[in-house]
C-alpha cells in the first residue's frame, strides 16, 4: 500500500510536468553514482511526466513520460520508485524505437574481422548480427527484477529485449530447435567517472552462465534446449554475448574479445556433469569447441573414473614407461581434473575430439637422475573420434623444472616421453650457476639475458641445451688486454650422455682491432676460446690489446689474414695468442699477456729460407750477398721477463 509520505516524496520530484532526478532531489550516494556513470553527472529530466494510477496493494509508484537516453531523443520511459531506508530507489525503463541498433547508442563499438565480409569491405561490430525487438534500456539504483522479461537487473545500465537467432550460431541451431523469440538481457558496464585499470588475472573468462559482468556489454539468453549424443548430453543451453564499448578499450585489453559464446551443462554418463562454453567463430558454422569450466579442484580416485570422458578404458596404460625412463605415475597418485575440451560437429552431430588434463601435483619426475627433475605435473589425454572406430589417442606430460635458478616449462610425449623445455619469457640467466657443473674452467661471466632457450632430453639417457643470449643489459666481457674484450651474440650448446659426461660449445662474436670474428670454446677441456681472424693490421691488433704502441717499431706493420687466435687460461690470468703464416716471411706468433700486473706482448717470426736482410730495410740490401741464413728467427718484445715464452704453432692445432 502506498503511504502518503511515499506519495509526497515522489510528487515533490514533479514540477510543471517534468520529473527531475538529481543530486539535490535524491541525495543518496547510489543515485549520485548512477548519475555520474550513466548520465555524465547530469540530472535526469523526464518530460510529460505523470504518476500512473496504483492499486491498493501496490508497493511502488510508477511515473511515465519521455526522455533522451544514450544518443536517442525522447523515447517513452517509466520510472518505478521504491521506498528505501534512506529515501527512494528508482528504476528507469526506456523503450527503444524499432529502428534502434547498439551502434546508435555506442558509436565506438570495436569491429572484428569476419571472413564472410568481402575483401576490402568495411568490417562491423558483432552486435550488427543481432536483430532485436521490444528493446529496452533499464537503469536502476538498486538490484531489481523486470517482470516483463523475467530477468534480474544489476545496479547501473542494463539491456533487455527479444531476438531471433537467424543462423547466428550456424548448424547447431537446427539441432537445438530453440523456441524463439528469445529473451536477451544483461548489464552494460560503463567506464567509471575515474578510470580504473583492468587486471586480467581477476576477470572471469570466458563468460559463463553466472560469471560476473565484464567491462562493456554483457548479454545472455537461455535457449531452453539441448543436444543428445548417447553418452554425452548437453542441457540448459545458453547464449552469451560480450563486447567492449570502444576500440580504445579493446586495444588496451585485447583479451576482452568481442564474441558470441554458447554454453550449457554437459552430462557424461550418469555420474559426471560439467559446465562447458564454446566461442562461436565467424564463418565457422559446423563445429564448436567447448571448454569445461572448472572453478574448484575435482578429485578422482583413479584414471578409470575418466574413461567415459574420453571414450577409452586404457588411460593408465598410456603412462607406463619402459627402459631407462624413470616412472612418474602409479595407481596411488592423487588426481584432479584441470581442464576438459570437447570438439563437436553438427552436420551431422558428432563428437570429434576430447581432450582431458589431469593434475599430478604431488609427483616429482626424475627424468634424468641428478640432472633433470620435473614437478607440478599434468597429463593431457587427447582422443580423436572417441566414440567411433577410428579412435586415436595422444598423451602429453607437462610440468615445471629449473636449471639453477631458471624456471622452465617442460613437456614430454608418449610413448618414449622425449622431453622438451623452454622459457616463457626472456629473463636474467645466471650463467655462472648454469655452468658451474659443466664448464668449471670458464672465468666469471656476467649474468646474461636469454633470447632463446631450448632443452631436449631423452629421459634416463641424455639431454641437449641450446641457448642464445642478448648483449644487454650486461654483455659478456673477457679480461684480456688493457681494454677488456666484449663477446656479443653469445650462445651456448651443451650435451650430456649418461656415463660419458658433458660436451658442448660456448661461443659468440668478438671485436678486435676494428674487426669481428666468431670465437668458440669446446668442452671438455680447459678454457680455450678459438677463432679465425679476417684481414687485419698486426700493429693495430697488438698495440691495441697490449697498450704498448711506443715499443712497437714505427715502420713495421703487416696485414695478416686467416690468423688463428687462442684465448686461454694462464695461471690466474688469461693470455691472447695469435699464429699465422705470412707469405715471403714465415710463421708468426704473437703472445699478449700480463706480466707483473702490466699487459705486454712478445712477437716471434720463424723466417723462411728465402728471407734476406733487405726484407727488414732496403738500406740492408748490400749485405744480402754476404749473409745467407739456413735458419733465422726474429724476436722482439715489450716484456723483459725470461718467463714470457712464446708457444709453438702446434698450440693452434695447426702445426
Amino acid at each position: 500500500m502506498i503511504s502518503e509520505q511515499f506519495l509526497a516524496r515522489v510528487q515533490a520530484l514533479l514540477q510543471n510536468g517534468q520529473l527531475t532526478i538529481s543530486n539535490a532531489t535524491l541525495p543518496q550516494a547510489r543515485v549520485a553514482s548512477l548519475l555520474a556513470t550513466v548520465y555524465g553527472g547530469n540530472a535526469i529530466v523526464i518530460d510529460r511526466a505523470q504518476i500512473e494510477p496504483a492499486d491498493q496493494n501496490a508497493t511502488a509508484l510508477v511515473v511515465s513520460g519521455q526522455a533522451p537516453i544514450l544518443h536517442i531523443e525522447r523515447v517513452p520511459v517509466q520510472v518505478t520508485f521504491h521506498e528505501a531506508d534512506d529515501g527512494l530507489d528508482c528504476c528507469l525503463k526506456y523503450r527503444l524505437p524499432a529502428s534502434w541498433t547498439f551502434a546508435q547508442s555506442f558509436p565506438e563499438l570495436p569491429v572484428v574481422w569476419d571472413p564472410r565480409v568481402p575483401l576490402g569491405a568495411p568490417q562491423y561490430t558483432i552486435l550488427n548480427d543481432l536483430v532485436c525487438t521490444d528493446a529496452c534500456f533499464i537503469v536502476t539504483s538498486a538490484p531489481s527484477t523486470d517482470s516483463e522479461y523475467g530477468v534480474s537487473c544489476d545496479v547501473g545500465l542494463n539491456f533487455a529485449g527479444h531476438i531471433r537467432l537467424n543462423s547466428l550460431l550456424g548448424n547447431v541451431e537446427l539441432l537445438l530447435k530453440a523456441q524463439e523469440p528469445l529473451v536477451l538481457a544483461g548489464p552494460i558496464v560503463l567506464p567509471p567517472p575515474v578510470p580504473m585499470p583492468i587486471v586480467p588475472q581477476i576477470l572471469p573468462w570466458p563468460p559463463t552462465r553466472q560469471s560476473r559482468p565484464l567491462p562493456g556489454i554483457n548479454l545472455r539468453a537461455n535457449l531452453d534446449a539441448g543436444l543428445d549424443l548417447g553418452e554425452f548430453k548437453l542441457t540448459d543451453v545458453y547464449l552469451r554475448v560480450h563486447t567492449p564499448l570502444t576500440n580504445e578499450l579493446y586495444r588496451s585489453y585485447p583479451f576482452l574479445t568481442p564474441a558470441f559464446y554458447l554454453g550449457g551443462d554437459l552430462h557424461i554418463g550418469e555420474q559426471h556433469t560439467v559446465e562447458v562454453v564454446a566461442r562461436k567463430l565467424f564463418g565457422v558454422n559446423s563445429v564448436l569447441a567447448f571448454s569445461a569450466i572448472i572453478n574448484e579442484e575435482v578429485h578422482l580416485p583413479s584414471l578409470n573414473d575418466l574413461a567415459r570422458f574420453v571414450g577409452a578404458e586404457e588411460l593408465e596404460s598410456q603412462l607406463n614407461v619402459t627402459g631407462a625412463v624413470t616412472p612418474f605415475f602409479s595407481s596411488s597418485v592423487a588426481l584432479n581434473i584441470e581442464a576438459l575440451f570437447f570438439l563437436f560437429s553438427f552436420a551431422p552431430l558428432a563428437l570429434n575430439t576430447v581432450a582431458l588434463t589431469v593434475g599430478l601435483k604431488q609427483v616429482e619426475w626424475q627424468a634424468l637422475e641428478g640432472q633433470i627433475t620435473v614437478h607440478n605435473l599434468s597429463v593431457r589425454f587427447e582422443v580423436d573420434d572417441p566414440l567411433g572406430t577410428q579412435r586415436a589417442m595422444s598423451v602429453q606430460v607437462v610440468g615445471d623444472m629449473s636449471i639453477g635458478t631458471v624456471p622452465l616449462t617442460a613437456t614430454a610425449l608418449a610413448p618414449n616421453f622425449a622431453l622438451g623445455a623452454w622459457l616463457n619469457e626472456p629473463r636474467s640467466l645466471p650463467l655462472k650457476t648454469l655452468l658451474q657443473s659443466y664448464l668449471p674452467e670458464l672465468p666469471e661471466v656476467s649474468d646474461l639475458t636469454i633470447d632463446q632457450f631450448a632443452l631436449m632430453a631423452q629421459p634416463g639417457q641424455s639431454f641437449n641445451i641450446t641457448t642464445t643470449m642478448a648483449d644487454q643489459p650486461q654483455p659478456w666481457v673477457i679480461d684480456v688486454g688493457v681494454t677488456p674484450l666484449t663477446i656479443s651474440s653469445a650462445y651456448l650448446q651443451l650435451g650430456y650422455d649418461k656415463g660419458r659426461g658433458v660436451s658442448g660449445m660456448l661461443g659468440g662474436t668478438i671485436g678486435i682491432a676494428g674487426v669481428s670474428l666468431p670465437i668458440t670454446y669446446t668442452v671438455p677441456g680447459s678454457l680455450a676460446l678459438r677463432g679465425l681472424l679476417p684481414p687485419v693490421s698486426l700493429k693495430s691488433l697488438v698495440t691495441g690489446l697490449s697498450g704498448e704502441s711506443a715499443v712497437w717499431p714505427a715502420s713495421l706493420d703487416i696485414e695478416i689474414s686467416s690468423a688463428r687466435i687462442l684465448i686461454q687460461k694462464a695461471a690466474a690470468d688469461l693470455e691472447f695468442l695469435l699464429g699465422v703464416q705470412v707469405d715471403h716471411l714465415g710463421s708468426l706468433i704473437v703472445k699478449i699477456a700480463r706480466d707483473s700486473g702490466v699487459w705486454g706482448f712478445a712477437l716471434g717470426i720463424d723466417l723462411d729460407t728465402q728471407w734476406r736482410l733487405s726484407n727488414i730495410s732496403d738500406a740492408l740490401a748490400p749485405f744480402d750477398s754476404s749473409f745467407t741464413f739456413s735458419k733465422a728467427l726474429l724476436l722482439f718484445s715489450s716484456v723483459q721477463s725470461m718467463d714470457f715464452m712464446l708457444p709453438d704453432m702446434a698450440v693452434f692445432n695447426d702445426p
